[in-house]
């Protein structure tokens, strides 16, 4: 059993202890368990635990004896009138899950398990708000409850919506919690919110649609965050709609929907909650991250002396003949030598891994049958050939 080390810093939620000291499942670990437990293993330890720690028996103490409750609060919450979903067991063994499964290639950037605990973070706090409205209504016959559902539930388009939206949605929760705001004062803190983040993404959004200003970005690291498909090309013509973006002048900071193809960016930090994710670029590097989606690499193997060489984590990862499992998590293209440093890292928690070739037609049996077609011009039909693939 792992002995329990006595915490000086009380526990008060999961989220006091999701620093990089602590590792995936380490409140289990502290009591003696493996991890995911139900709630009834945890409870039958920690009574033996608590028995063993109790300040008023002769060797007991204290600060291991709260500890103890301290992490039994945590492991076998239920979320109370939240239910399950909202628990701080469910979102402390979600965060221990993916955090064992997905490696952080960056000290500096957030990672898809920090973006999910974020989120669940938010749909928790937002769960806690709504209960209380409903209490509200209970007690005062009012309907501020009903009110916020259908404001937060409202399709908006525009920013101007946006911002309208939002500052109803505040004076709502002043007016129901019985605190005071000044309208102008929180029109204005909304507007220029949301002016700024505008402001921002088209400024970066002219700069990728002129083909001379966009270049100065493509060394640059690109933090990616998709909400649908999402395709990295080098021939193909790019289809980007940024939701929201920004430029520090190192990073470029950005949140795209539905399905976009990207055709400049080398280096990226890509994170994609739920969609796939094609690679078509050979020269990309960085990491991709899915949580539930396949990603499929498909490179023109045909004109390439040098393949990249990847790693690659999933549940289920196909290679065909195009590469070869070297060690670990390491695939390597067939021929090459192995390395431990791969150009790219790949990794899907709920999703299929694909290495394939995408091979040029050959040549000359090609040609052959587009003479007649291109006016037997061989230069016509070089160019031709240079930009064919099946």
């Amino acid at each position: 059993m792992t002995e329990l080390i006595p915490q000086k810093t009380a526990i008060t939620y999961p989220g006091d202890l999701l620093g990089k000291e602590n590792e995936p499942w380490g409140l289990y670990h502290m009591i003696g368990l493996e991890g995911g437990e139900t709630r009834e293993q945890v409870k039958q330890k920690t009574r033996e635990l608590k028995a063993q720690y109790h300040p008023d028996r002769k060797h007991g103490d204290s600060t291991a004896f709260k500890t103890i409750q301290q992490v039994e609060n945590i492991l076998t919450d239920t979320g109370g009138e939240l239910e399950e979903e909202h628990s701080q067991k469910a979102e402390y063994d979600e965060w221990s899950k993916l955090n064992e499964f997905f490696e952080s290639s960056s000290e500096t950037l957030e990672d898809i398990t920090s973006q999910v605990l974020q989120k669940r973070k938010t749909q928790r706090r937002k769960a806690q708000m709504e209960q209380k409205l409903e209490e509200i209504d209970q007690r005062q016959g009012t309907n501020y409850y009903e009110q916020y559902q259908e404001i937060d539930q409202r399709n908006v388009e525009s920013l101007e919506e946006k911002i309208e939206n939002d500052i109803q949605k505040h004076t709502l929760l002043a007016e129901a919690f019985n605190t005071q705001i000044d309208i102008e004062e929180l029109k204005d803190e909304v507007t220029n919110f949301y002016e700024e983040k505008r402001s921002q993404t088209q400024e970066l959004m002219s700069d990728l649609q002129n083909k001379h200003s966009r270049q100065k970005y493509k060394d640059e690291l690109w933090d990616i965050t998709s909400y649908g498909n999402i395709t990295f090309t080098k021939d193909r013509n790019p289809e980007v709609r940024l939701a929201e973006a920004n430029y520090d002048g190192e990073t470029i900071q950005a949140t795209v929907a539905e399905n976009n193809t990207f055709k400049l960016p080398q280096n990226v930090h890509c994170k994609v909650p739920e969609g796939d994710v094609t690679i078509e670029d050979p020269d990309l590097k960085g990491t991709i991250q899915v949580l539930d989606g396949d990603i499929k690499v498909k490179l023109d193997t045909g004109i390439l002396d040098t393949k990249p060489i990847i790693k690659a984590k999933a549940t289920e990862i196909e290679t065909g003949h195009t590469y070869e499992h070297s060690h670990d998590d390491i695939y390597v293209p067939t021929g090459q030598e192995p390395t431990e440093n791969p150009d790219i890292q790949l990794m899907t928690l709920n999703g299929t891994i694909t290495l394939q070739e995408q091979n040029r037609l050959d040549t000359n049996t090609f040609s052959k049958g587009y003479n007649k077609k291109l006016g037997n011009n061989q230069n016509k039909i070089d160019k031709y050939l240079s930009n064919k693939k099946y």
